[in-house]
């Protein structure tokens, strides 16, 4: 990490711990304000940078520009805070259930609640009130924006909700036990508010959230916030059962993946994680991990191409010809495996022999909706994509206990 990277993050430990905020020599606050906004936390950053102490204050632009970001962080969340409030209220009057996770819930743990931001809020339905809470949904005004089996996407102004039946999408480069494990969801529901709106139950949340984490991890990345939410869920959030979580997440085999995640929200926040464990990072992989996280953004996008996700599983596959790798990532691409399509076309789910009505199907759709140039530009992003490089981040998440994360595509 350079000297940007490191008071970043000792910044984020300030807000953690509610620690004054270390005088800061030699720091790029451009680059400290890029780097708020690549992990989505700019209002975090104007809200500890307005604590400094008066003799070390800003330049009056860069001051203004994280005092913006602090306000309309705040002034946003209250807006969907409250628009969420009033949908949970629809969804009790009708009798549907509803179960919160995520940013929604991890809020409020957050020392200041209003500067956990989030792009959508994440909800769990039925399977069964699938078609109620659609029929709610257009009843009061949201566009549907994106539908598949598992998750449909709702959009209003500036409200965004993404409602799912599964909590976890069976979908390519992921263990498949991974969601055998959260189908049981409901059973780890507990209220609250009403009858009809649940959380999850604290252990088997953080649990989630590991398991949410190697999914980002599994494609492109995790951003800072993701480590955020770990921390802050275990520094202000119920006890939770230690030993039942380490058991459950060696039965996952991501137990090593969770320390060492810890280990490095240790590292970074100098905050103690309920895991018994040894510490599997070494200063190689320590320094290698942060600037893979830093250097992404929110959710690993930045600077990657689109082709590096896939062009990486072939490789952890075992097919170490680039050529071979590189047209496989490509075939992907124009030709995706079982398990996306259903996701994405409903009509295939138990149909395997209609998948290749389906990609049919889903070259015209792109075709006429203009998505082909986003496909195309894929393809070139792969004939771009250093194969070593996959292969480095490859070991690097071999290092860190995520090989279980990936499985063959169905």
């Amino acid at each position: 990490m350079d000297v940007n990277q490191q008071y970043f993050i000792d910044l984020l430990a300030s807000f953690v711990n509610n620690t004054q905020l270390a005088e800061y020599l030699n720091v790029d606050w451009g680059q400290m304000i890029h780097l708020a906004k690549l992990h989505s936390v700019s209002g975090i950053l104007g809200y500890m940078v307005d604590k400094l102490p008066e003799n070390q204050r800003l330049d009056s632009e860069d001051m203004k520009s994280m005092h913006d970001s602090m306000y309309s962080t705040v002034i946003m969340f209250t807006k969907r805070a409250y628009a969420m409030q009033q949908l949970m209220k629809k969804f009790e009057e009708c009798q549907i259930s509803c179960l919160l996770m995520k940013g929604y819930l991890i809020r409020q743990y957050y020392p200041v609640p209003e500067l956990r931001t989030f792009g959508d809020i994440d909800f769990l339905v039925k399977p069964e009130d699938r078609e109620r809470s659609h029929e709610l949904m257009t009843k009061l005004g949201y566009q549907l924006s994106e539908s598949g089996s598992a998750v449909w996407s709702y959009k209003k102004g500036f409200e965004y909700y993404e409602i799912h039946t599964h909590i976890l999408s069976d979908i390519s480069n992921l263990n498949s036990g991974f969601v055998k494990y959260l189908d049981d969801v409901w059973n780890y529901a507990m209220p609250y508010d009403g009858e009809y709106i649940f959380q999850l139950n604290p252990e088997f949340h953080f649990i989630y959230l590991f398991l949410h984490m190697s999914k980002h991890f599994a494609y492109n990345g995790a951003g800072v916030r993701m480590f955020l939410d770990l921390v802050l869920m275990v520094k202000n959030g119920p006890a939770l059962n230690v030993n039942y979580i380490s058991s459950e997440l060696k039965t996952l085999g991501i137990y090593t993946f969770a320390c060492s995640v810890s280990e490095l929200c240790r590292k970074w926040f100098n905050v103690k994680m309920p895991i018994n464990y040894e510490n599997p990072l070494d200063d190689t992989s320590y320094y290698e991990l942060s600037d893979y996280i830093l250097s992404g953004g929110v959710f690993g996008f930045n600077g990657r191409d689109a082709g590096m996700p896939i062009l990486r599983t072939e490789y952890c596959k075992g097919d170490s010809s680039n050529k071979s790798a590189i047209f496989k990532t490509k075939w992907q691409f124009f030709f995706p495996s079982y398990s996306q399509m259903k996701e994405a076309y409903p009509f295939l789910d138990g149909k395997r022999f209609l998948l290749p009505v389906g990609w049919i199907v889903r070259i015209v759709k792109n075709i006429y909706s203009g998505h082909f140039n986003r496909v195309y530009k894929r393809i070139i992003d792969v004939n771009n994509s250093d194969v070593n490089q996959a292969k480095k981040q490859y070991e690097l998440f071999r290092s860190i206990g995520l090989s279980e994360v990936f499985k063959k595509n169905k």
